[in-house]
């Protein structure tokens, strides 16, 4: 599992926080000097990766605080913030059940990082789909890219409609995105444990290490003209790759699905049962199905209202034009749709 790996002065500090041995930490600081300079740097590496609410992102601003107030030999804030720190262990702020304090410390250590868009990282009850929409060239198969790779993370089977983009192309986002995001924390060890190699073997093992870590997890499909009930199909066919059912599936996007063999009379119609097709496949099979999908001109779903109807969340994508008509960096997310009220 490809996770943010504590080193040795993290997980002293920590480990003593968690056995409440703060005098312990203060005797032994002058043999620390250089663990707490490389803890400070991880505290600032690692808090710019991490949701603003997220009850870790408190745990960690308590710790580098706590680490300054040794530096400081301020006896009395240094108590204070960790009986701050000892409150965060002593109950799970995912499950509010009573853990141990070196359970919670596992945790906080092993667990994947969040898909970095609020929204998303809202548990979606399985058989339900998500469609999200735009318009071209605001950046929704990036963004889908960017979804795929934070399952990857998690260690999900996908299985990847990318009716727009070829699979080389797909993985050369997704290694894109994990050697900037990823592996820019896990270098940072390298520099102050002085393990700095060359760019280019570097990049060369980081490519050798995400295949071999990711492929498994992930089955990418770009074959052209493909129906709703060819979709399907390979879903089901999907577990021969797996070696059991996917997690997820995800189309890029719906309006290059090809219409079903069937005497419809409008477009509307062909999309409709488009949708009846996948939805049915969610529920039955309780998975989750997110699709991307072009906005019409007054930035509507159109065509792919039957899609939005049937989805549990509605998503739309937004980016503002600088003075030259070119797309600014920041992708606004608007939720059209919650049938599970609001996002708290």
């Amino acid at each position: 599992m490809i996770v943010v790996t504590f080193t040795s002065a993290i997980r002293y500090i920590f480990l003593r926080i968690l056995m409440n041995e703060l005098e312990e930490i203060k005797t032994s600081i002058k043999y620390k000097t250089v663990e707490i300079s490389k803890a400070k740097k991880f505290v600032e590496n690692l808090k710019l990766d991490y949701n603003k609410k997220s009850p870790r992102l408190s745990l960690i601003n308590n710790a580098e605080s706590l680490v300054e107030a040794i530096e400081k030999k301020n006896d009395e804030k240094a108590r204070a913030i960790l009986e701050s720190i000892k409150g965060f262990f002593s109950v799970d702020h995912l499950t509010m059940a009573p853990i141990s304090a070196e359970e919670s410390f596992e945790r906080l250590k092993d667990t994947p990082e969040p898909i970095l868009f609020p929204i998303l990282d809202m548990k979606i009850p399985r058989g339900l789909n998500v469609i999200i929409g735009s318009y071209p060239g605001v950046g929704k198969s990036t963004f889908i890219a960017n979804i795929v790779m934070n399952f990857l993370l998690r260690k999900k089977f996908m299985i990847f409609f990318s009716l727009e983009m070829t699979a080389s192309q797909v993985w050369i986002k997704l290694l894109q995105w994990y050697l900037a995001s990823v592996k820019k924390i896990n270098e940072a060890y390298d520099m102050l444990e002085y393990k700095i190699r060359s760019r280019q073997e570097g990049l060369y093992e980081t490519a050798l290490e995400f295949a071999k870590e990711f492929k498994p997890y992930l089955l990418i499909i770009e074959k052209e003209d493909l129906t709703a009930t060819q979709m399907v199909s390979l879903i089901d066919n999907s577990y021969n790759f797996f070696g059991r059912k996917p997690d997820l599936w995800l189309i890029d996007y719906i309006q290059l699905i090809d219409n079903e063999p069937k005497q419809l009379d409008s477009h509307r119609l062909h999309v409709a049962e488009i949708s009846k097709i996948l939805t049915r496949k969610s529920k039955h099979d309780l998975l989750n199905g997110i699709i991307a999908s072009q906005l019409n001109d007054k930035g509507n779903f159109s065509e792919a209202a039957n899609i939005k109807n049937d989805c549990g969340w509605a998503i739309r994508l937004e980016r503002e034009k600088d003075e030259n008509g070119s797309y600014r960096s920041e992708i606004t997310i608007n939720l059209l749709k919650n049938r599970y009220g609001p996002i708290k």
